[in-house]
């Protein structure tokens, strides 16, 4: 609880003029109260018992007078207190949004988008709720409690000692109790944020959950979390309640005493009646002002929770910082260098090891790769999201990091694969490219970017909303405007981060005539796995496993035969229609495929016929561990993760498969269960062929059935095949 107190009284400082004047009002209010109390010696020992009328109307008609005073001081003080409290609030909410801007990537990428709302939603909730009542909670029970006491000994001093007994008592439970109290809270606010990041992501993907039938299983998990935040919430519950009846008894057993006390003082003639009386008020005015604050003690419980949780957040320092001594970078005209630059995202794990490039002004870079190979992570770089462990990166011969990050970015234009659009219109989400920019600018970015026919067709024109997440565009639309959004800065630097990854081969097309024509006289540096759509860039970089393997031109990296070459091969030899409907293999192609190497050509065309097009969309399983071994899998387009489960019942990761690759070949060769599980990563076309059409086409040749069974041994005994049978193994023993 101290928590949230230490952050009240640190917040009102700001309001210093409102918070006297609300103190002054307290102090008006608490007079009142203590002078109810200290009225009943004076109409007792000076109107009752001498019966005294005068006396008696005077004392009712200062009361009524005190009455019409404190009603009209707790008008102003409710609404000062509402102004200073919106305003501490405010504060906080902006200071919480700014904070969480200035963070680095890294915390973004650990911490789920419905953890983040729940610090809005859930945590200020309970700050809120605490805030908007402490001074009626908080401050004026104290004032009233330290005035009683005051008067106490005032009246009679040794009653007073006696009511000081009370204070122990009542708040030996609630200190006994804060910390596990606090702490129950605060789980509670952690299970709230799960709840909260289940609801954001179920709903955040309607139609994926209702296109595979996941409707019970959200449920499922989503009622496993509302169970796990009831146990925390009756933990919460019950402490709250413990402290307050713990308060309550320590004042019942004082009452007692203090009773006994006066009573046996008034028969004695030590005090008077009325004294008496006044004491008993007294005391019973503390009893309820301190059980009425017992009340804000839950509140008060929930906010340390909430409280903690911002606290936790606000205590997040940002990887990326600017140097006190940054200066402004003059507009990119020489070169960008990587200078034996390594990096990671995790510290016993390297991403980039010692590479090192440089790219000239004006010039078209592409950077490929096999999947994990580091080619995201340049970007990221390259945008300055993340600094290097080692080496630098420099700018026309100056490190980046000797420059602001917002003057460095304002040269860059990036669009990336997810194409994020804002639920706003056409125009407000190109327009935050540059936010100045005039309206002939955006209709010139938005020309660039081949938006015209797209607009030409909506009646609302620029003024068309998009949809959360520009769900109402197609894919290659929302690219179109996230091209325009980064056109229209005029960067000088243009990186494109697998642009075309998830499109059609027409939209993919078109999107990349769009780019080759943009792109004259930029700097444009361009990540894909897609090596059609980069053959014809001025350099292209290879990366395998972080390293910097290959670099050059299309027609030289092809003559060198390397990496670049592989990956070229592997993705050769398909042909997919403008709709993507279907695609069909070569014989070629197969044939670079181990177990398809050493067929006859009709029999590989015999075997490329019977391969069907199958559609899988993002975040689908393609088949999972254990399942029947029954299909072959080629990748046309997509990427798709291949995962087992540990022994521990952990899920992890083996490979990536993407544009060209293949798996499910021993379901081919053995029947044999299924010794990974493989589910997309992005949208997936794949030629699949079936284990009893291949078995029924190979019984024909004898010989072709000796070459098979030779290599499926060989297969078999493939390291990475071992390594999933293995796990499985275990997992199963």
């Amino acid at each position: 609880m101290a928590i949230f107190l230490r952050f009240l009284l640190t917040s009102v400082r700001g309001h210093w003029i409102k918070s006297l004047l609300i103190l002054a009002c307290l102090l008006i209010e608490m007079g009142f109260n203590a002078s109810i109390s200290m009225s009943f010696k004076f109409l007792i020992d000076r109107a009752v018992i001498p019966q005294n009328m005068q006396v008696l109307w005077l004392i009712l008609g200062i009361l009524i007078g005190g009455v019409a005073l404190v009603f009209c001081v707790g008008l102003g003080r409710d609404y000062l207190y509402a102004q200073v409290s919106t305003a501490v609030l405010n504060d906080l909410r902006q200071r919480l949004f700014t904070h969480l801007q200035r963070l680095s990537l890294d915390f973004h990428a650990r911490t789920t988008v419905g953890e983040i709302t729940a610090r809005f939603a859930t945590d200020l909730a309970a700050v809120e709720q605490a805030l908007t009542s402490a001074a009626s909670g908080v401050f004026l029970p104290a004032l009233d409690v330290l005035s009683c006491l005051v008067l106490l000994f005032v009246l009679e001093w040794r009653l007073a000692l006696v009511a000081l007994l009370m204070f122990p008592f009542v708040f030996l439970g609630p200190e006994l109790l804060d910390r596990r109290a606090a702490s129950a809270s605060y789980g509670r606010k952690q299970q709230e944020a799960r709840v909260v990041t289940t609801v954001q992501q179920t709903f955040s993907a309607p139609a994926i959950v209702k296109a595979f039938g996941l409707e019970r299983y959200m449920l499922l998990s989503f009622t496993e979390q509302l169970r796990a935040l009831a146990q925390t919430s009756i933990q919460v519950g019950f402490l709250s309640a413990l402290m307050e009846r713990s308060s309550l008894i320590g004042f019942l057993l004082t009452y007692v005493l203090m009773t006994a006390g006066g009573a046996y003082m008034a028969i004695k003639g030590v005090l008077s009646i009325g004294a008496f009386m006044s004491c008993q008020a007294l005391f019973l005015t503390m009893g309820w002002t301190l059980a009425f604050g017992m009340q804000y003690a839950p509140r008060l419980v929930q906010a340390t929770g909430g409280m903690q949780r911002i606290i936790d957040l606000f205590n997040e320092v940002p990887l990326v910082t600017d140097l006190p001594e940054a200066t402004l970078l003059p507009p990119l005209a020489g070169t960008i260098a990587f200078e034996d630059v390594t990096f990671g995202y995790r510290p016993n794990q390297l991403n980039l090891n010692g590479v090192s490039f440089t790219i000239q002004a004006g010039e078209s870079v592409a950077i490929v790769g096999p999947s994990g190979a580091g080619k995201s992570t340049v970007l990221a770089l390259l945008a300055r999201f993340y600094d290097p462990l080692s080496g630098r990166i420099s700018v026309d011969g100056r490190d980046v990091r000797h420059a602001p990050q917002a003057a460095w970015r304002a040269q860059i234009g990036l669009v990336s694969q997810d194409s994020f659009l804002f639920d706003t219109t056409i125009g407000e989400n190109i327009r935050l490219g540059q936010l100045d920019a005039p309206a002939a600018a955006l209709e010139a970015a938005a020309g660039l970017a081949g938006l015209h026919a797209l607009l030409a067709t909506l009646p609302e024109g620029y003024d068309t909303m998009v949809g959360e997440g520009g769900g109402q565009l197609s894919g290659g639309q929302r690219q179109r405007v996230a091209l325009a959004r980064a056109l229209l800065r005029d960067p000088a630097l243009l990186l494109l981060d697998e642009v075309t990854s998830a499109l059609d081969p027409a939209t993919e097309a078109a999107i990349n005539a769009t780019l080759a024509q943009v792109a004259k006289g930029r700097t444009v540096v361009t990540v894909t796995h897609r090596l059609a759509s980069v053959m014809h860039a001025d350099r292209i970089l290879v990366l395998d496993e972080g390293r910097l393997v290959e670099q050059g031109q299309h027609a030289a990296l092809l003559a060198h035969g390397g990496v670049y070459a592989h990956l070229w091969e592997k993705q050769s030899g398909f042909v997919v229609n403008e709709d993507s409907t279907s695609a069909t293999v070569n014989t070629t192609r197969l044939r670079a495929i181990p177990m398809f190497t050493s067929m006859m050509d009709v029999l590989l065309q015999e075997i490329a016929v019977r391969f069907v097009t199958e559609h899988f969309p993002a975040e689908r399983t393609v088949f999972e561990e254990g399942d029947p071994g029954d299909k072959f899998y080629l990748i046309v387009r997509g990427s798709a993760r291949v995962t087992t489960t540990g022994p521990a019942g952990e899920v992890r990761e083996l490979a990536v498969r993407e544009d060209g690759d293949y798996f499910g070949e021993i379901a081919l060769l053995r029947n044999v269960p299924r010794t990974a599980t493989v589910r997309t990563r992005t949208p997936c076309l794949f030629l699949t062929l079936q284990r009893d059409q291949f078995q029924h086409l190979i019984e024909t040749s004898p010989e072709l059935q000796r070459v098979l069974e030779a290599e499926t041994a060989a297969r078999l005994n493939d390291s990475r095949l071992a390594e999933w049978a293995d796990a499985l193994g275990q997992k199963r023993g």
